[in-house]
């Protein structure tokens, strides 16, 4: 157990050095390069979890960890399901896009008093929320389940980092980043 978490300090430490130098790369980078880099990390998600099940080999979750699991919340696992890999990657592609695109567009600006702030944490969350469940119950295909979730995971991360923002700036509640070059700063 220690060396899980000696592993993590040593990955986290390394990432935390690393970002600087990548954020400058990647900042460089023309916007199809981005978006080519963000769907490769996001296909890597999904390398990773098959990689990782391929290691289980013929693992069986023990019949204890099910009970157990379905008694403290009524509802079955499984703890192998590609769901949370596939949200993860979805989630990586549209957040990575949608940063990408909007920086390109000027950025956005999260500040500004605090009765907006709260107007376009309401307005974000019912995006959200839209995009989430009304997607779900809409796309009900059972054999592609996990395509859906990929997909419903990516437009959500788009509208977090570029529907919602270019949404606030349209209808006045924040500012761009910059406008021509220059920062805009200030109270929308």
């Amino acid at each position: 157990m220690l060396v899980g978490w000696g592993v993590g300090a040593v990955l986290l430490g390394s990432s935390i050095k690393a970002m600087p130098v990548m954020e400058e790369k990647i900042g460089r980078m023309n916007l199809k390069g981005q978006i080519l880099l963000a769907a490769l990390a996001s296909f890597a998600i999904i390398a990773l979890y098959l990689l990782g099940l391929a290691g289980t080999g013929a693992w069986q979750m023990p019949s204890a960890w099910e009970a157990n699991a379905l008694a403290a919340t009524g509802e079955p696992i499984d703890p192998v399901s590609p769901v949370d890999a596939f949200c993860a990657a979805g989630m990586m592609l549209g957040i990575s896009s949608g940063y990408a695109i909007l920086k390109r567009r000027g950025g956005f600006l999260a500040d500004g008093p605090l009765s907006r702030r709260l107007v376009r944490y309401l307005l974000g969350m019912i995006g959200v929320v839209l995009i989430w469940y009304g997607l779900k119950e809409a796309m009900q295909i059972e054999a592609a389940d996990w395509a859906l979730d990929y997909i419903r995971s990516m437009l959500a991360g788009l509208w977090v980092t570029l529907g919602a923002p270019l949404m606030f700036i349209g209808l006045g509640l924040a500012k761009k980043e910059q406008v021509d070059g220059q920062s805009a700063g200030g109270d929308p």
